[in-house]
């Protein structure tokens, strides 16, 4: 079967310009989706242990908000200054 030249080197260009993309690909893509993945863990920690004290803040004032207010309060009834069941 006769071959072009056309053909073989339409051949070789896409070997000369996939070769070095698939070196990257198997090279640097795991390192860098494992920097990617290790930021990732890190901020969503951190963004956990924000939550996690500004939920606690939020009770420790809603706790002195009702504790103010206990005299006032018949057990189970909604607090006349706040809609929160004290």
């Amino acid at each position: 079967m006769f071959r072009s030249i056309k053909y073989k080197l339409i051949s070789l260009f896409l070997i000369a310009v996939l070769t070095p993309l698939l070196v990257m690909r198997l090279i640097a893509y795991p390192s860098a989706q494992k920097a990617i993945q290790e930021t990732t863990i890190k901020n969503l920690q951190l963004i956990g242990s924000r939550k996690v004290s500004q939920v606690n803040a939020w009770l420790e004032r809603l706790k002195k908000r009702c504790g103010a207010h206990r005299s006032q309060l018949v057990c189970g009834k909604r607090c006349r200054f706040h809609k929160y069941r004290c």
